[in-house]
């Protein structure tokens, strides 16, 4: 007497109204459910999945790449490295993050909205 009214939706792929039970869930959805039905999904991830595996396919391999040579290190200057956290000097530490805004007090660090244009070269630091 009082059945369920079974509820449907279109699909935005096929454009078929279908009962919700060809749809799969999504957390996302505002409805709980994934836009295109069961169908059209798994067709649309076999197209995606073949066309990245051609692409791997084309892709060179590591072997194949062109080596990028190295440029040789002269006797008067050693190669460069980055400058480690261990390299730079307290001073210029603190000159550093007061420079992208930090201040200090007593017992904390904390960022201001106050950042100046300034870089320490050669650093990973550097954003």
């Amino acid at each position: 007497m009082n059945e369920p009214i079974a509820k449907t939706k279109t699909c935005r792929f096929c454009e078929r109204e279908l009962t919700l039970d060809h749809f799969n869930k999504s957390a996302r959805a505002k409805d709980g459910y994934q836009c295109y039905c069961r169908e059209c999904q798994s067709l649309m991830n076999k197209e995606r999945n073949a066309k990245l595996k051609a692409e791997a396919a084309n892709a060179p391999k590591e072997a194949e790449k062109p080596a990028t040579p190295a440029a040789p290190a002269t006797a008067t200057q050693p190669p460069m490295r980055e400058k480690s956290l261990a390299d730079f000097e307290p001073r210029e530490i603190f000159l550093y993050l007061e420079s992208i805004g930090y201040r200090w007090g007593a017992n904390a660090i904390w960022r201001e909205k106050v950042v100046r244009d300034y870089v320490i070269p050669s650093t990973s630091m550097n954003r």
